[in-house]
């Protein structure tokens, strides 16, 4: 189970990245805030706790 939701946050992280880099936005700050900020934690925690909101109904 932890590998499989380290994989979910992995390709999370990557797709904001991309996302971020075609926009032009993607610099060491923006990298620094996906890997240890706020905007990361959102990104993962989205990610990562839609298959047990979808559980609960939600």
């Amino acid at each position: 189970m932890a590998s499989a939701t380290l994989e979910l946050a992995k390709g999370a992280l990557v797709a904001q990245m991309r996302e971020d880099l075609k926009a032009g936005r993607l610099d060491e700050r923006r990298i620094a805030e996906l890997m240890g900020e706020g905007p990361g934690a959102a990104v993962v925690g989205k990610i990562v706790l839609a298959p047990i909101a979808q559980s609960l109904g939600g």
